[in-house]
């Protein structure tokens, strides 16, 4: 019942967020979530290589993301740009440069760097790709929301009810083949409904039904990542803000790899190219 009720808080809170605000002011409000989420992370990434400056998630994150979002064409911001490439290589320079000054055991310090820099783009790619999904049409964020987190709910649910057959055991036990597929079925129904009712003419309804099959299969595999992470740090959940759910990084951890997939689907399809400014 806690599961419930704060998915249904959350929802009354990110949905009309969703319709109502500006596109940027909703990049920041995912940006910030996004934070939310690297303070968990850094918990657990500090349990798998202790002394790593962890806290630079908190300035590289944002700076990749408003990168990424710079780039976007159309924003009407003269002499405003940023190369994301730059970006990068400065984001992980540094991370090498203070792993090595910080008092990282030496033993642990290639892997403290290693994950420092993976974290970056862990994170920052989702708001990113929100805030061009959102710039284009805010339904296609809805329809990335329901394909994540409804396919989460009915693995969730058919997994407790009908699984038999572990999907990893190791990295996430609780996890089952049945779950899997049937929220990956539900995903494929929620992009058959939006399908149906947005589109027209049978080849883009199966391009996108496309994109929904491969934008399931990248959340299932977020959320098993995450997994890993914990269970190497031998951490149960990723933090308690949210009751019935654990912490931010566990609500998002299918979205993460979810997004950046889902806009790529979209930009490679074709199926972007009706919306203005792509």
């Amino acid at each position: 019942m806690r599961r419930l009720l704060t998915a249904l808080a959350l929802a009354g809170v990110l949905v009309p967020a969703l319709f109502l605000l500006d596109s940027l002011w909703f990049f920041g409000l995912v940006l910030a979530i996004a934070l939310l989420g690297a303070g968990e992370l850094i918990v657990i990434l500090r349990r798998l290589a202790p002394g790593a400056p962890y806290e630079l998630l908190y300035l590289g994150i944002p700076a990749l993301s408003c990168a990424l979002v710079l780039e976007t064409p159309g924003l009407g911001w003269r002499g405003v740009g940023a190369d994301t490439t730059t970006v990068l290589t400065v984001l992980v320079t540094l991370s090498l440069a203070l792993v090595v000054l910080t008092q990282t055991p030496i033993e642990r310090a290639a892997v403290g760097a290693a994950l420092l820099a993976l974290a970056v783009p862990y994170l920052a790619l989702t708001p990113a790709a929100v805030f061009k999904l959102h710039r284009w049409d805010p339904w296609l964020v809805f329809l990335l929301a329901a394909v994540v987190v409804l396919g989460d709910t009915a693995a969730y649910y058919a997994g407790r009810r009908f699984g038999r057959h572990k999907m990893a055991p190791v990295a996430s036990p609780k996890k089952t083949w049945e779950g899997a597929i049937a929220g990956f079925a539900t995903s494929i129904l929620c992009g058959l409904a939006y399908s149906l009712w947005r589109l027209e003419g049978l080849e883009p309804r199966l391009l996108l039904l496309a994109v929904c099959a491969v934008s399931a299969v990248a959340g299932q595999l977020g959320d098993l990542a995450e997994s890993t992470f914990k269970r190497g740090a031998a951490v149960k959940d990723s933090g308690t803000l949210l009751p019935g759910h654990g912490g931010v990084l566990d609500r998002i951890d299918a979205l993460l790899f979810a997004s950046p997939v889902f806009l790529l689907g979209l930009l490679w399809t074709g199926l972007a190219a009706s919306y203005d400014g792509v």
